[in-house]
C-alpha cells in the first residue's frame, strides 16, 4: 500500500488529524511531496527512506480504507470547513488516485460522501457508524457520477494499467506551480490522448489557463453549477477541481 502517496495528498495513518496534504494545503507544497506525487501518478511506491518500488503490479494506491477517517472526515477533522468544500476536497483526492498507475483501491461508500460521523477507528462502533446509506447516491449524484467515469476511464483505457517501469516512467507530470497538476495517458485502442488536469485550493487565483481548443470533454468534477467548464484558448478552472478532456489521434 502506497502510504508516502496518500500522505502526500491527504495526510492520513499517523500524521496528526489537522494535517493537510496536497489536496486540501493552504500553502505550497514541498518539492519532496510533489515527487511522492509524481512518483504515486506513474504507479511507484515510494517507502521515506530513499528506497522505492518502481513496479505499477505491486503498487496499491489509495487514500483512505476500513480503519481510519472517511474522506469527508479526513477533511473536516483537518480544518476543511464548509459543506461544498468538504466534498469537493473529498471527490479531488479519489479523483487522483483514480488516475494513477498501478492498483486503485477505494473505501466503500466513497463514491457517495459517506460518513461515519467524525468516528476515526470505527472497528467496534455500531452498525450504525459504519453502515453504508445507499440512498446517498442520489443525495450526491454529481458526485456518484464522477465515480463512474473515473472508474470507467481506469477500467478501460489502457494508458492508465501500464505494466512495465519503463511505460512508468515515460509519464510526463507537470506542476504548474505546486497547486495545479497536468499529465497524459494514450488510449490506444480509441486511438486517443487524454491530458489530466488536477487543482487544488491554493491561491485559486493563481491558477494558469490553458488552450484547450479542439479537446473534447470528458469529466469536470466540479460538484456546484449546472454548466461544465468552458474549453477554450485562454480555459480557466477553479479549486478543488479535476478536469479530463481528449483529442482523438
Amino acid at each position: 500500500f502506497n502510504d508516502q502517496y496518500r500522505d502526500a495528498l491527504i495526510k492520513g495513518g499517523m500524521n496528526a488529524a489537522t494535517a493537510k496534504g496536497w489536496v486540501n494545503t493552504n500553502a505550497a507544497t514541498s518539492q519532496t511531496e510533489l515527487d511522492k506525487i509524481k512518483g504515486g501518478i506513474r504507479g511507484f511506491t515510494d517507502f521515506g527512506n530513499g528506497t522505492r518500488i518502481a513496479d505499477p503490479n505491486k503498487t496499491v494506491n489509495y487514500v483512505t480504507c476500513h480503519d481510519n477517517y472517511t474522506l469527508y472526515d479526513r477533511m473536516g477533522a483537518a480544518g476543511v470547513t464548509g459543506y461544498f468544500d468538504k466534498q469537493s476536497t473529498a471527490m479531488l483526492a479519489n479523483s487522483v488516485i483514480l488516475t494513477s498507475q498501478g492498483t486503485t483501491f477505494i473505501l466503500a461508500g466513497e463514491e457517495f460522501l459517506r460518513t461515519k460521523g467524525g468516528d476515526e477507528n470505527s472497528y467496534q462502533s455500531s452498525y450504525k457508524v459504519n453502515e453504508l446509506d445507499y440512498s446517498l447516491k442520489i443525495t450526491y449524484s454529481k458526485m456518484f457520477e464522477n465515480y463512474k467515469k473515473l472508474i470507467a476511464l481506469k477500467t478501460t483505457v489502457d494508458g492508465l494499467q501500464y505494466s512495465t517501469t519503463q511505460e512508468c516512467a515515460s509519464i510526463q507530470v507537470t506542476f504548474n506551480g505546486s497547486n495545479q497538476i497536468v499529465y497524459e495517458i494514450k488510449d490506444t485502442k480509441a486511438n486517443r490522448t487524454y491530458k489530466i488536469i488536477h487543482n487544488n485550493g491554493y491561491k485559486p487565483e493563481t491558477l494558469p489557463t490553458m488552450d484547450l481548443r479542439g479537446y473534447t470533454l470528458y469529466l469536470d468534477t466540479r460538484l456546484t453549477g449546472t454548466s461544465s467548464i468552458e474549453l477554450s484558448q485562454q480555459t480557466q478552472f477553479s479549486a478543488y477541481q479535476t478536469v479530463i478532456v481528449y483529442k482523438d489521434n
